[in-house]
């Protein structure tokens, strides 16, 4: 105690700025008027006990140093039972009247314990407000007043000294208060609003904890009981239901009838008829207790008519249901008939997936035959290959044999006239063989005409052949089955006319052969 009562602290400042003296440390700034340093000392002490004992309840960070001002009588406009605190943008303030300057006949109340009680409630304020101007409910004026004086009365009550309590707590007529405090509502409470804020916030924290109260003061929503709802996860009418009933426990007071389920009502009933054949030999005791069970009685008929007043509801809502059900019935039925529809759909699409199958095996032989046709083809074709390499050989023999006669005729020139007849019949001879080799030049390139124009049309009948493969087992796509006929004719007749060419070719050179 000799702390609270002498709270110099070491390395405290002392500066006079204008007509305020100040005293500072780490967490305050204290201004007071000259002659009050004991008062000065004294408040910035308990300011001190006010930052230890709120952090460890709330936590918090003001984020500033709190400037605390002491009034003296002469510029102290409120009440004498009056302390105030301001907490806004970059401003954290506490205002208190000088406690020297009380008058003598208000030192009853406004004492030690009264200035230490006033510190620690206007710094829960500035703690609590600092978090509650970041949050929407707040903002938007959701936030009750008991929610804040509350908290403040809380900590500055029960969770500082034995003797705070007692200054505080005495004198109160609970039953009468109590009355108050149950005939209003959460959302608009009678009579003092400190006190029961007191009442409100000592059952969250014993029920909750600390760390639901500092959530609650830090859940930023637009409304003040979807907080409640997501810090202490309870709604509101369990809330208030819930307090009230510890209201009455608390201050060892019979929580009345209406606050009981219908459960406990019946139970009451039940001992109250117990009761009443026990004392039928009493007649002014039963008429007692017949006008309980009459009071009783009223509150089971109130209670019933709720219970049908929700039997109503619920028959409504079996209506509902029911109307509901009809709809998705219908709905059912509805969806069986599209089921008919679709299975209906599934069998088209079968037979239709049966065709395109068939037709595949079609293609496939198709396929099957176009590569025998393009073996025989490419047999022909290295067939050809061979004549074609015979040809060259035949055509470098007669190219060896021209260079041969051209000797000779060179070596004949010298005697022309001997040999000029010879040598007009060999020209003649040379010319044919030159008009014989042309041809079969010529013959030579036609066929290697033709064997590009095989290979590409072999080319376009593999790739209709892969396209009608991917058609398949892709999307099914029209399928064009006079297509593969086709391809046999074209197919057949390119063969015939490279059979009707080779042959003229072959009897061609035969012909030269036997001449």
């Amino acid at each position: 105690m000799l702390l609270l009562i002498f709270p110099i602290q070491i390395g405290s400042a002392q500066t006079q700025t204008d007509d305020w003296l100040t005293l500072e440390n780490d967490y305050f700034i204290l201004n007071y008027k000259a002659g009050h340093l004991a008062d000065a000392q004294l408040i910035l002490g308990y300011c001190n006990y006010a930052r230890d004992v709120v952090m460890s309840i709330y936590p918090h960070n003001i984020g500033m140093k709190v400037t605390v001002y002491l009034n003296d009588s002469q510029h102290w406009g409120n009440s004498i039972y009056t302390s105030l605190s301001t907490v806004g943008d970059g401003i954290a303030s506490m205002f208190f009247l000088t406690p020297s300057d009380v008058p003598q006949s208000a030192r009853w109340w406004v004492d030690n314990l009264f200035y230490q009680h006033a510190v620690v409630h206007e710094y829960v304020h500035c703690a609590t407000y600092t978090d509650l101007q970041k949050v929407a409910y707040y903002r938007s004026g959701e936030c009750p007043d008991w929610l804040t004086q509350g908290i403040a009365e809380y900590i500055s009550i029960s969770c500082t000294t034995p003797e705070i309590y007692q200054k505080e707590m005495n004198g109160h007529n609970y039953p009468e208060l109590i009355s108050e405090f149950a005939s209003g509502s959460l959302f608009f409470p009678l009579g003092d609003v400190y006190f029961m804020g007191y009442y409100i916030m000592k059952y969250v924290y014993e029920t909750y904890g600390n760390d639901r109260v500092h959530l609650l003061f830090n859940t930023n929503v637009a409304s003040f009981w979807d907080a409640v709802n997501q810090s202490l996860g309870v709604s509101i009418n369990d809330f208030e239901k819930n307090w009230i009933k510890w209201l009455y426990h608390e201050v060892n007071q019979p929580i009345p009838a209406r606050y009981l389920e219908n459960d406990q009502l019946i139970a009451q009933y039940t001992d109250l008829e117990k009761n009443y054949t026990a004392l039928s030999g009493d007649y002014e005791n039963l008429s007692m207790q017949y006008q309980q069970l009459n009071a009783t009685y009223c509150q089971l008929q109130t209670s019933f008519a709720s219970t049908q007043a929700t039997n109503s509801a619920l028959q409504l809502n079996y209506s509902q249901l029911q109307s509901n059900y009809n709809t998705l019935k219908a709905a059912d039925e509805l969806l069986q008939s599209n089921y008919s529809q679709l299975q209906s759909i599934y069998n088209t699409l079968k037979t239709a997936d049966e065709l395109l199958h068939s037709q595949y095996t079609d293609l496939k032989n198709a396929k099957d035959s176009l590569s025998a046709a393009y073996d025989g083809l490419q047999l022909r074709f290295d067939n050809l290959q061979v004549e074609k390499n015979n040809l060259s050989a035949n055509s470098d023999t007669l190219q060896l044999q021209y260079s041969d006669l051209q000797t000779d005729y060179n070596e004949l020139q010298t005697n022309a006239s001997m040999i000029q007849t010879e040598r007009d019949s060999l020209n003649a001879t040379n010319e044919k063989l030159s008009s014989d080799y042309q041809g079969l030049q010529n013959k030579y390139n036609e066929l290697n005409g033709e064997y590009a124009l095989l290979e590409g049309t072999f080319k376009s009948l593999n790739a209709s052949y892969f396209e009608l493969q991917t058609n398949y087992h892709g999307e099914a796509k029209p399928v064009n089955n006079d297509f593969p006929t086709g391809t046999y004719l074209i197919a057949i007749l390119l063969c015939t006319t490279l059979v009707f060419m080779t042959t003229t070719v072959y009897l061609a050179l035969r012909k030269r052969t036997a001449g």
